[in-house]
């Protein structure tokens, strides 16, 4: 189930979620087309966590389909994420 990011941060800590919104994120490879987030393309990011119910945290990024090109590191993140969703494993 994903959480938003105010649930992650009563879960892990606002440390963990500034962590893992400074990693590189990668393509995921899921389709969003029939989605909520039809037209986005979807990247995630996890980091490792040392917390007694959960081992990792992941994080998916949802960006407009305009504003993804290469190289990644030169889109506007910023402006260009819809949403994004936290997952705890």
């Amino acid at each position: 189930m994903n959480i938003t990011r105010e649930e992650a941060i009563k879960e892990v800590g606002e440390e963990v979620i500034k962590k893992i919104e400074s990693e590189s994120v990668e393509f995921t490879n899921r389709v969003t087309d029939g989605t909520p987030y039809n037209g986005y393309t979807e990247f995630s990011a996890s980091v490792d966590l040392a917390h007694d119910d959960w081992d990792t945290l992941i994080m998916y990024v949802f960006v407009d389909n305009n504003a993804v090109f290469d190289p990644l590191d030169e889109i506007d993140w910023v402006g260009a994420i819809k949403s994004a969703e936290f997952r705890l494993l």
